[in-house]
């Protein structure tokens, strides 16, 4: 269920610098897989950091840490990815089918870590959250009329 209301926040958010200090403040997301990966974020911070140290050296022989997701999973681990980043530079992020969620500003700055996997007739990793938003509306408008 939490998973649901999740995506259904299709609203635009704003990535905190809290999280992305070397991000564009006006920099935007889905609201939903923001605030999940904040959570997560605070959740697992502190784990890995007290737990495996050696991860963040970020030298040849560091481990890396990886995280995957699908769907919106996907969409949180890429967010969780960029939030985690500055302390893991090693860090990378295997996303599969996951739905737009960043601005392409945003997008571009985590390509260089973020794998994303698509299928060819999936249309879910297409539909933008202006997409969303306008079925939203229309969907208003409709159940109004």
């Amino acid at each position: 269920p939490r998973d649901v209301l999740s995506d259904a926040v299709a609203h635009p958010g704003h990535i905190h610098t809290e999280f992305d200090p070397e991000g564009d403040p006006q920099a935007v997301a889905h609201g939903g897989f923001i605030a999940c990966a904040e959570w997560l974020h605070s959740e697992v911070l502190p784990v890995l950091q007290q737990k495996a140290p050696e991860l963040s050296s970020g030298g040849p022989e560091a481990f890396r840490l990886v995280l995957v997701g699908h769907s919106m999973g996907g969409a949180v681990a890429s967010l969780l990815g960029l939030f985690l980043r500055p302390f893991y530079p090693n860090l990378r992020v295997l996303s599969y089918a996951p739905p737009l969620s960043v601005d392409r500003k945003t997008a571009l700055r985590m390509e260089s870590f973020v794998t994303t996997v698509v299928h060819q007739n999936d249309w879910a990793p297409r539909a933008s959250l202006h997409t969303v938003v306008r079925l939203q509306k229309a969907a208003a408008e409709k159940h109004r009329a």
